[in-house]
């Protein structure tokens, strides 16, 4: 598993790559945005195209990264889910609390 970690216009896109389920190797994820935070980041695209599976704990995570970034007052939107993924944000009402997007460019564009 790997984490692509990249800016564009003051926005810090992160892209995991693997399985995001228990048991499986970790993403850092959670790490990576606790310091991108403490560098002052405040607007966060997660881009979870290279996801081929997710699981209660890959949701967990999203949503404790969800609540480490608005309590800082910042922003985080999803884009790039796949069908199962995005079913599976929709099933447990995730849809709610996260904006999703089609492409990394439009959850780009929508901070604008």
């Amino acid at each position: 598993m790997a984490l692509q970690k990249r800016q564009s216009n003051g926005i810090t896109i992160l892209e995991p790559i693997g399985n995001h389920t228990y048991r499986s190797d970790d993403f850092n994820l959670k790490s990576t945005v606790s310091k991108a935070i403490d560098e002052g980041v405040k607007k966060f695209v997660i881009n979870l195209s290279g996801i081929r599976k997710m699981d209660s704990s890959g949701l967990g995570e999203l949503v404790l990264i969800h609540q480490m970034i608005y309590q800082e007052h910042g922003m985080v939107k999803l884009c790039s889910l796949t069908k199962e993924i995005s079913s599976l944000i929709n099933l447990t009402k995730l849809n709610v609390k996260f904006e999703s997007f089609n492409t990394e460019s439009s959850a780009i564009n929508s901070f604008r």
